[in-house]
Protein backbone atom coordinates (compact mmCIF):
# COMPACT_ATOMS: atom_id res chain seq x y z
CA UNK A 1 0.00 0.00 0.00
CA UNK A 2 1.22 4.04 -1.09
CA UNK A 3 2.33 5.93 1.65
CA UNK A 4 0.16 9.45 1.55
CA UNK A 5 3.21 11.98 1.42
CA UNK A 6 2.68 14.04 4.45
CA UNK A 7 3.96 17.56 2.99
CA UNK A 8 1.87 19.86 1.35
CA UNK A 9 3.58 21.96 -1.81
CA UNK A 10 3.43 24.70 0.96
CA UNK A 11 5.62 22.59 3.31
CA UNK A 12 8.84 22.21 0.83
CA UNK A 13 8.64 25.96 -0.32
CA UNK A 14 9.12 26.27 2.83
CA UNK A 15 11.68 24.25 3.57
CA UNK A 16 13.28 25.53 -0.16
CA UNK A 17 13.04 29.61 1.12
CA UNK A 18 14.92 28.48 4.14
CA UNK A 19 17.20 26.61 2.43
CA UNK A 20 18.52 28.45 -0.71
CA UNK A 21 15.12 31.19 -1.55
CA UNK A 22 12.42 31.02 -3.72
CA UNK A 23 13.05 29.79 -6.83
CA UNK A 24 11.53 31.38 -9.78
CA UNK A 25 10.36 29.21 -12.14
CA UNK A 26 12.39 29.22 -15.72
CA UNK A 27 9.83 27.79 -18.14
CA UNK A 28 8.14 31.30 -19.33
CA UNK A 29 11.88 32.54 -19.52
CA UNK A 30 12.91 32.58 -22.84
CA UNK A 31 16.67 31.91 -23.63
CA UNK A 32 18.58 32.51 -26.48
CA UNK A 33 22.38 33.30 -27.81
CA UNK A 34 23.89 35.01 -30.55
CA UNK A 35 27.19 35.91 -31.96
CA UNK A 36 27.91 39.52 -31.74
CA UNK A 37 30.50 42.34 -33.09
CA UNK A 38 32.01 44.08 -29.94
CA UNK A 39 31.73 47.71 -29.69
CA UNK A 40 31.48 51.12 -27.47
CA UNK A 41 27.72 51.42 -29.07
CA UNK A 42 26.39 48.50 -28.03
CA UNK A 43 22.94 48.92 -30.00
CA UNK A 44 24.79 49.83 -33.59
CA UNK A 45 25.32 46.10 -33.71
CA UNK A 46 22.16 44.92 -35.85
CA UNK A 47 21.36 41.84 -34.07
CA UNK A 48 21.10 43.36 -30.83
CA UNK A 49 18.98 46.69 -32.14
CA UNK A 50 16.22 44.01 -33.23
CA UNK A 51 15.71 42.66 -29.79
CA UNK A 52 15.20 46.17 -28.58
CA UNK A 53 13.02 47.18 -31.72
CA UNK A 54 11.05 43.52 -30.71
CA UNK A 55 9.31 45.39 -27.40
CA UNK A 56 9.08 48.74 -28.86
CA UNK A 57 5.87 49.85 -30.00
CA UNK A 58 4.63 52.32 -32.35
CA UNK A 59 4.17 55.77 -30.01
CA UNK A 60 5.71 54.25 -26.98
CA UNK A 61 8.16 56.34 -24.75
CA UNK A 62 11.11 55.09 -24.33
CA UNK A 63 13.92 56.16 -22.34
CA UNK A 64 17.57 55.98 -22.40
CA UNK A 65 19.61 57.16 -19.78
CA UNK A 66 23.24 55.81 -21.04
CA UNK A 67 22.23 56.52 -24.73
CA UNK A 68 26.07 57.72 -26.24
CA UNK A 69 25.03 58.00 -30.20
CA UNK A 70 21.99 55.84 -29.75
CA UNK A 71 18.75 57.66 -31.12
CA UNK A 72 16.04 54.68 -30.09
CA UNK A 73 14.92 56.40 -27.12
CA UNK A 74 14.46 60.03 -28.29
CA UNK A 75 13.88 62.91 -27.47
CA UNK A 76 14.25 60.76 -24.17
CA UNK A 77 18.49 60.14 -24.32
CA UNK A 78 21.02 60.96 -22.13
CA UNK A 79 24.71 60.67 -21.60
CA UNK A 80 27.10 62.22 -19.17
CA UNK A 81 29.52 62.61 -21.74
CA UNK A 82 28.65 65.92 -23.93
CA UNK A 83 30.41 64.78 -26.77
CA UNK A 84 27.51 62.38 -27.52
CA UNK A 85 24.47 62.64 -29.67
CA UNK A 86 22.27 62.49 -26.42
CA UNK A 87 19.48 65.31 -25.88
CA UNK A 88 20.65 65.77 -22.01
CA UNK A 89 24.21 65.41 -20.63
CA UNK A 90 23.34 64.74 -17.01
CA UNK A 91 23.95 62.57 -14.20
CA UNK A 92 22.03 59.16 -15.14
CA UNK A 93 20.06 59.27 -12.21
CA UNK A 94 19.07 63.09 -11.93
CA UNK A 95 18.03 62.55 -15.57
CA UNK A 96 15.68 59.93 -14.61
CA UNK A 97 13.99 61.46 -11.55
CA UNK A 98 13.12 64.73 -13.84
CA UNK A 99 10.35 62.29 -14.73
CA UNK A 100 6.90 61.57 -13.48
CA UNK A 101 6.79 57.55 -12.20
CA UNK A 102 4.73 55.58 -14.72
CA UNK A 103 5.81 57.99 -17.36
CA UNK A 104 7.58 55.06 -20.08
CA UNK A 105 6.54 51.90 -22.15
CA UNK A 106 10.44 50.80 -21.72
CA UNK A 107 13.49 51.56 -20.96
CA UNK A 108 16.92 50.66 -22.07
CA UNK A 109 19.76 50.36 -19.13
CA UNK A 110 23.09 50.00 -20.50
CA UNK A 111 25.83 51.66 -18.53
CA UNK A 112 29.63 50.57 -18.17
CA UNK A 113 29.35 46.99 -17.44
CA UNK A 114 32.96 47.35 -15.94
CA UNK A 115 35.62 49.90 -14.73
CA UNK A 116 37.86 49.05 -17.42
CA UNK A 117 35.26 49.72 -19.69
CA UNK A 118 34.41 53.20 -18.02
CA UNK A 119 37.55 54.37 -18.66
CA UNK A 120 37.40 53.26 -22.48
CA UNK A 121 33.86 54.80 -22.92
CA UNK A 122 34.59 57.76 -20.44
CA UNK A 123 38.41 58.07 -19.84
CA UNK A 124 37.54 58.41 -16.32
CA UNK A 125 35.87 56.37 -13.35
CA UNK A 126 32.86 57.60 -12.53
CA UNK A 127 30.19 56.37 -10.28
CA UNK A 128 28.39 53.62 -12.89
CA UNK A 129 29.82 50.78 -11.39
CA UNK A 130 29.61 51.57 -8.31
CA UNK A 131 27.02 48.66 -6.82
CA UNK A 132 24.99 51.16 -5.18
CA UNK A 133 25.00 53.81 -7.86
CA UNK A 134 23.28 51.14 -10.14
CA UNK A 135 20.61 49.68 -7.43
CA UNK A 136 19.77 53.28 -6.97
CA UNK A 137 19.22 53.58 -10.77
CA UNK A 138 17.31 50.47 -11.13
CA UNK A 139 14.84 51.27 -8.85
CA UNK A 140 14.66 54.92 -9.75
CA UNK A 141 14.12 53.78 -13.81
CA UNK A 142 11.66 50.86 -12.75
CA UNK A 143 9.38 53.58 -10.85
CA UNK A 144 9.30 55.20 -14.13
CA UNK A 145 8.29 52.17 -16.73
CA UNK A 146 4.53 51.55 -16.78
CA UNK A 147 2.74 48.49 -15.47
CA UNK A 148 3.20 45.99 -18.21
CA UNK A 149 6.40 47.76 -19.53
CA UNK A 150 9.72 46.34 -20.09
CA UNK A 151 13.25 47.79 -18.83
CA UNK A 152 15.81 46.01 -21.11
CA UNK A 153 19.34 45.73 -19.45
CA UNK A 154 22.79 44.75 -20.58
CA UNK A 155 25.74 43.81 -18.64
CA UNK A 156 27.46 41.07 -17.05
CA UNK A 157 24.82 39.78 -14.44
CA UNK A 158 21.01 39.55 -15.16
CA UNK A 159 20.19 41.60 -12.12
CA UNK A 160 17.44 44.00 -11.15
CA UNK A 161 16.97 45.59 -8.24
CA UNK A 162 13.01 46.66 -8.34
CA UNK A 163 10.37 44.66 -7.16
CA UNK A 164 8.29 45.02 -9.73
CA UNK A 165 9.37 43.37 -12.18
CA UNK A 166 9.61 40.16 -13.32
CA UNK A 167 12.62 37.72 -15.34
CA UNK A 168 11.07 37.32 -19.00
CA UNK A 169 13.91 36.86 -21.36
CA UNK A 170 17.45 36.31 -21.54
CA UNK A 171 19.90 36.70 -24.95
CA UNK A 172 23.22 36.17 -24.22
CA UNK A 173 25.77 37.45 -26.78
CA UNK A 174 29.14 35.46 -27.15
CA UNK A 175 32.36 37.88 -29.03
CA UNK A 176 34.22 34.30 -28.73
CA UNK A 177 37.91 33.78 -27.82
CA UNK A 178 38.72 35.29 -24.51
CA UNK A 179 36.07 38.19 -24.74
CA UNK A 180 33.11 37.89 -21.84
CA UNK A 181 29.47 37.66 -23.28
CA UNK A 182 27.16 40.03 -22.65
CA UNK A 183 24.35 39.62 -20.94
CA UNK A 184 21.28 41.48 -22.31
CA UNK A 185 17.99 40.58 -19.84
CA UNK A 186 14.25 41.89 -20.49
CA UNK A 187 12.25 42.42 -17.31
CA UNK A 188 8.64 43.05 -17.24
CA UNK A 189 6.62 45.37 -14.64
CA UNK A 190 3.56 42.94 -13.56
CA UNK A 191 3.00 44.52 -10.18
CA UNK A 192 1.92 48.01 -9.52
CA UNK A 193 1.43 48.43 -6.08
CA UNK A 194 2.82 50.36 -2.46
CA UNK A 195 5.81 47.87 -2.24
CA UNK A 196 6.82 48.61 -5.63
CA UNK A 197 7.94 52.18 -5.08
CA UNK A 198 8.57 51.76 -1.01
CA UNK A 199 12.63 52.04 -1.71
CA UNK A 200 12.40 55.01 -3.70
Amino acid sequence: MARRCRYTDDDVWSWWDSQVGRVQIMSHIIFNTIRGKQTKDTLSDVRVRRLVLEYMKLGSLTIDPFARDCTLAYPYTNDIDPNTRSVYNMDALDFIELFDFDWFDMAIMDPPFSNRQDNEVYGNNNLYTNPRKIRDIELALGNRVRSNGCVIKFGYNSNFSHRGFELDRIMLVRYGGSINDMIISVHKKYTRNIRSYKDE
